[in-house]
Order: C-alpha cells, then sequence, then structure tokens
C-alpha cells in the first residue's frame, strides 16, 4: 500500500488551517486571534532567519560603533594620544578653560585640502580606479580614454606633474626611506610616512581655479565621489565655548543615553525599512501556498478583524526584538555612567524606539502586506528594496527629518541638529503611522472584495461545510 506523505501532510495542515480559522469552534476573540497569529509567526523558519539578522546587524554596527566611546566613558581623560601622537577628546568630560585643546571638526580649510585631495586623485588615476558612493555603497568607475586623459591635465594643472613624473619621485621617495628604516629594541621596524599623504600644490592655482577642476571630475566620476565634499579633508580646532556647548547637551539635556539611544535608532531604522519585508510578504502569501484561500474566504470573520490581527501580529513580533535589546544597552550605559556620576535616562532606548522605530516597521509592514494582496505576488520586497536605496541615498547621516520613512541620526553628538528638527521628527512620525494604519484599511478593503468574489470581475462562490454548535 503506497501513502502520499505529501498528501498526508496537506491534509494535517488544512485540518489544522480549518480549526484555526474557527470552523470547527466558536468565533475567537481579537486578542485570541492576534495571539493565535503571534504563534503561528513565531514558529515559522523566516522569523527565526529575521531574528537572526537583526542580532547581526545589532552587534556589528551599534555595538561596533559605540565600543570605543565606552572606553572612553570609563577613562576619565579629557585628552588621548595615540601611537602616532594624534590627540583625540573624550566627550563625557567636562572641558576645561586651562586645556588648551577641544578637538577638532571638519572644515573646508583649502591649505590642508587641497594638498589631500591631490594624492587622492594621484592614486585614483594611476590606476584608473575611482571612487564614488552612489546608494552609501562604495562603486568603482573606470573613465573613458578621453575623461582619463583629462583626469591627467587636471591632476597637472594642480600639482605641476604629470602621473608619470610623479611616479618617479614616489619610488626615490621609497628607496630613500627603505634606506633610512631603523630597527627598534624588539625587532619593530619604525618607517617615517611624512609626505605621502599630501603633494604640493602649484603656486599660481588658486582655490577657486581648484574647487572649479574638483566640480569637472565630479561630472565624469558621479555623484558622491571623492571629489563632491571637499570639507571633510581639512579640520580646524573646536573653540572651548562649542567644547561646552557640547558637553551640555550630550551630559546635562541627552543624559548621554539619549544620545546612543538615537544611535541605536539609526541602525536599528535601517533594519527595519527593509527586512521586515520579507517576513511580511511571505506571510501575506501563506494562505495561497498552504492552500487555504478559499476557505478564508468562506469564513464568517470580518476582513477587517482577520487583516488587523495579522498586522498587529507582524508589528508585534518584529518590534519585540527591538525593545528586548533595548535592555542590555540601556544596562551597559547605566553601569559605565554611574560610577562616574553622570545622568542617565533609563527609558531613554525605549522611548526612543518607540517613537523612532516603530511608524518605520508599522510602514514597511503596511506597505508590503497590501502590494502582496493586491498582486499576489512578492512585488512587495521589490518595492521596498528600491524604496530603501532611494531613501538611503538621499538622507543625510544626520538630519534631514522631513520625509524619509526612517530617521538617520548617525553621531552621539550634533544634538542641535535634532533640537531643531523635533517638529519635522513628529510630524514625519505621525505621518507615516497614518499612512501605515491607511494601507491595513485598504488592505481589508481588498480582502473583502476578493472574498466577495468581486475582484476577478465575476462573483464566485465558494461552498464549505460548516460544523454548527
Amino acid at each position: 500500500m503506497l501513502i502520499c506523505t505529501g498528501c498526508n501532510r496537506r491534509k494535517r495542515r488544512e485540518n489544522t488551517n480549518r480549526k484555526f480559522l474557527g470552523q470547527e469552534a466558536q468565533p475567537m476573540k481579537f486578542i485570541d486571534l492576534v495571539w493565535r497569529e503571534c504563534c503561528m509567526i513565531g514558529k515559522s523558519i523566516l522569523y527565526f532567519a529575521f531574528l537572526f539578522v537583526l542580532v547581526l546587524s545589532f552587534s556589528s554596527q551599534y555595538a561596533a560603533d559605540r565600543a570605543s566611546d565606552l572606553e572612553n566613558i570609563t577613562s576619565g581623560n579629557r585628552v588621548t594620544i595615540n601611537q602616532y601622537g594624534e590627540k583625540s577628546i573624550n566627550p563625557f568630560v567636562e572641558p576645561k578653560e586651562t586645556d588648551g585643546f577641544y578637538g577638532y571638526k571638519m572644515a573646508e580649510v583649502p591649505e590642508q585640502v587641497m594638498p589631500r585631495v591631490a594624492v587622492t586623485l594621484y592614486r585614483e588615476c594611476r590606476d584608473n580606479k575611482y571612487a564614488s558612493y552612489p546608494y552609501d555603497f562604495i562603486k568603482w568607475v573606470k573613465l573613458s580614454k578621453d575623461k582619463q586623459e583629462r583626469a591627467g591635465e587636471i591632476f597637472q594643472e594642480i600639482t605641476g606633474y604629470t602621473i608619470s613624473e610623479y611616479n618617479d619621485i614616489v619610488k626615490k621617495r621609497y628607496q630613500m626611506q627603505q634606506e633610512e628604516i631603523s630597527e627598534n629594541g624588539d625587532g619593530n621596524v619604525t618607517i617615517d610616512s611624512t609626505g605621502y599623504y599630501e603633494i604640493p600644490i602649484a603656486e599660481t592655482l588658486s582655490y577657486q581655479q581648484f574647487k572649479e577642476r574638483m566640480l569637472e571630475l565630479e561630472e565624469m566620476i558621479g555623484p558622491e565621489s571623492s571629489y563632491s565634499n571637499l570639507e571633510r579633508y581639512g579640520r580646524e580646532e573646536i573653540s572651548y565655548e562649542d567644547a561646552s556647548k557640547a558637553y551640555d547637551s550630550l551630559v546635562k539635556k541627552d543624559k548621554v543615553s539619549g544620545a546612543y539611544a538615537r544611535l541605536f535608532c539609526d541602525y536599528m531604522g535601517i533594519f527595519l525599512a527593509i527586512f521586515p519585508a520579507f517576513v511580511a510578504v511571505a506571510y501575506a502569501r501563506r494562505d495561497k501556498r498552504a492552500g487555504i484561500r478559499e476557505l478564508v474566504n468562506s469564513r464568517q470573520l470580518s476582513s477587517v478583524k482577520l487583516i488587523g490581527a495579522r498586522y498587529l501580529a507582524l508589528v508585534l513580533m518584529m518590534f519585540l526584538p527591538i525593545l528586548v535589546l533595548c535592555i542590555p544597552t540601556t544596562w551597559e550605559i547605566y553601569s559605565m555612567t554611574k560610577p562616574l556620576g553622570l545622568p542617565i535616562d533609563i527609558l531613554a532606548f525605549f522611548k526612543y524606539s518607540i517613537a523612532w522605530l516603530l511608524p518605520t516597521l508599522m510602514f514597511t509592514v503596511s506597505l508590503s502586506y497590501f502590494l502582496t494582496e493586491l498582486t499576489q505576488t512578492a512585488i512587495g520586497i521589490l518595492v521596498q528594496v528600491a524604496l530603501w536605496f532611494l531613501t538611503l541615498n538621499k538622507t543625510p547621516l544626520v538630519g534631514g527629518y522631513e520625509w524619509s520613512f526612517f530617521l538617520r541620526h548617525n553621531s552621539i553628538m550634533e544634538y542641535g541638529v535634532y533640537e531643531a528638527g523635533i517638529s519635522e521628527i513628529w510630524i514625519n512620525r505621525i505621518t507615516y503611522v497614518i499612512v501605515a494604519i491607511g494601507l491595513v484599511l485598504m488592505t481589508s478593503a481588498l480582502f473583502a472584495r476578493k472574498r466577495k468574489g468581486r475582484w476577478y470581475g465575476k462573483r464566485r462562490s465558494v461552498k464549505v461545510p460548516l460544523d454548527h454548535q
């Protein structure tokens, strides 16, 4: 006797679905329906994959970014000097007028920018390999013969050397360095690399002419190239007044945890803007895969109640892990700041997660679910990925709160930017919550039409025996 194991599994699944949909039991309350949906989501392999990627993203992004900062908190030193003699500032120690040094900030200083940009141009032009970041991901550009020749001409115009001539200079400098290598007592080798990070600029070149050449390079290479944002090549010292304001914002206004809560939401927001779409689409298509679409269509349960329960279950199951992550992050900040007497808001991570991350998750799930119900395909994933890339490319690392469906604040500083944009943040978040609810209602209406057989142009009735008790 042959047994079709696939058929048996399908029958068992359909029987389970019949019972779940209430055809062998009394109609469930909304809260019971949500709980059942949560249980089904929690048993899926895709949900465990979601949790794995969430933890991986958290540990590789936020946890790695704030590790050095937490070391600064416990050190208690305002200024530290690394092995290369470079100074860095501990922002958690209050500055004093007698310190003399208060850190650096990016600034477009011509004397610094031009020789450092020249080094980048030399390396990229020599290899015909130009870096650009059109979507915050690196893209290597190879120029055509004519454009490559023009890039070499620009290098000569700003330095007075051709690429070939400067190659010879680099070789000679390297040979001289080889002769001057000195061995330390422990066997390590010390090489003086001074001069490798700057190339002298032609004396006749003005900064305005230099910027015009950079614009020309940007047009040839594309947006977000090495020649797009010149201020990152320069820096200037921060004044005592600016350092005091930054400290007050970080410690007194933000209470330390607020700054890290925004950084946490920055990284988690990028994650929640795309990965929940995979879970939502797979979950919305489960009826078709399990063969229970007709059972769902024939059920007396209202469309709003059914779709609402499923949507709420998806949001809850994917937001709860975020709240769980808030616990160790809060404890970590608290344990580090308590010995120093720094203030902390123990609810900061929870408050920011609800205000910043929950609307993003609601919108991502609702849009993906709606498009899946509309097309009965996985197009919701493609749309969400495209929207994610577009938003990531157009949104600055800090600020730009107007219409982005996930908020960026990739810094523990810049409290002034956040403070100035609070009203924009509230408008943004409330808007996306309203849009998400609207999409859920549209999904319910669409689902109701399909249940009545009106979506495909003709009415179709399905007879399924019900066991009335």
